[in-house]
């Protein structure tokens, strides 16, 4: 499987493992929407990345992560293939209203 064109969702982009991964996938080629509550952690990372947008959300608000990375990626025109979740939340309702437990 190649991860090329895919979009992935990754929450606690802003540092560590997150960043990490969004560097790694960004380079294979995949569109990285990136998650966490820093917001001009997030802005640089976008911008170093090729193909990439920030949202700025507290992945422990239930409600602000349905809410808000829902309708971002909707507004991006974006369909989630993949999900790294990589902040401390239990939780992270997305898109078709799943439940997602890490």
């Amino acid at each position: 499987m190649t991860i090329e064109g895919k979009v992935v969702l990754i929450t606690g982009a802003s540092e560590g493992i997150g960043k990490s991964i969004a560097l790694l996938l960004s380079k294979k080629g995949a569109k990285v929407a990136l998650a966490a509550r820093s917001k001009d952690k997030l802005d640089n990372l976008a911008a170093e990345l090729n193909d990439a947008f920030a949202v700025q959300v507290d992945m422990v608000d239930e409600n602000a992560v349905t809410a808000t990375i829902s309708a971002e990626l909707r507004q991006q025109g974006y369909q989630v293939c993949l999900l790294y979740r990589a902040a401390r939340a239990t939780f992270c309702t997305l898109l078709a209203q799943k439940q997602f437990v890490y």
